[in-house]
């Protein structure tokens, strides 16, 4: 656990208004010398999900990870099962490029990990991020 704190850029989710914790986010794995970086974030109570908290979150990752750490690729993972976290990186602009399948056993089931991506070249003007208010 130390070594995912300790590297990457983590970042603590609060709402504003509440000042409270509703996740994490992180930009890990970051590869400088090839320009690519892996995202990641979790928004823990069902109450904060769908409300557009993640849209802008992935946009702020890709956007910093884009704008000023020079980065040409990011990556993320996720379970074949989580729909709206699918549609969220899609609406973002990440494409599938793979699976690992058959790789997790959660509720009697096997699922797949898909593989997904954004180039710098995907986002003509990344500079323009909307941030929620």
């Amino acid at each position: 656990m130390e070594h995912l704190v300790s590297e990457g850029h983590n970042y603590a989710v609060v709402l504003k208004e509440e000042e409270r914790l509703i996740g994490n986010a992180s930009l890990f794995d970051v590869q400088h010398l090839h320009q690519r970086a892996e995202i990641g974030l979790f928004i823990g109570e069902a109450k904060d999900r769908s409300k557009g908290y993640g849209q802008e979150i992935v946009k702020l990752l890709v956007d910093f990870g884009f704008r000023y750490l020079n980065l040409n690729n990011i990556m993320l993972k996720v379970f074949e099962g989580n729909t709206k976290a699918i549609n969220t990186y899609q609406k973002c602009g990440f494409k599938e490029i793979g699976r690992r399948t058959s790789c997790y056993f959660v509720e009697n089931r096997w699922h797949d990990e898909i593989y997904m991506e954004i180039l710098r070249d995907d986002i003509p003007v990344y500079s323009k991020v909307e941030v929620l208010e």
